[in-house]
């Protein structure tokens, strides 16, 4: 993920430690990004972007039947 970062202008995100939560939805696309602590939206709507350049995610399963499922990715930037 973070080769394909371009790291946002005038925001300090040096050894920035956040924890993003996203929910994979039945069709395998990711939605509702959030991240903890809160982090400036320039650099949101980056993570949003390299996000969105991922292959479809797996959805969740139960039974046979697709699930929209809530995932939390501990993310490091250097």
């Amino acid at each position: 993920m973070e080769r394909n970062l371009k790291k946002p202008e005038n925001i300090n995100n040096k050894n920035l430690k956040i924890n993003l939560s996203f929910a994979v939805e039945k069709n395998g696309s990711v939605s509702y990004l959030q991240s903890e602590p809160a982090i400036e939206q320039p650099l949101e709507k980056e993570i949003i972007r390299v996000l969105s350049l991922c292959p479809k995610w797996q959805p969740g399963n139960q039974t046979e039947k697709k699930l929209r499922e809530q995932y939390s990715l501990p993310i490091v930037l250097q």
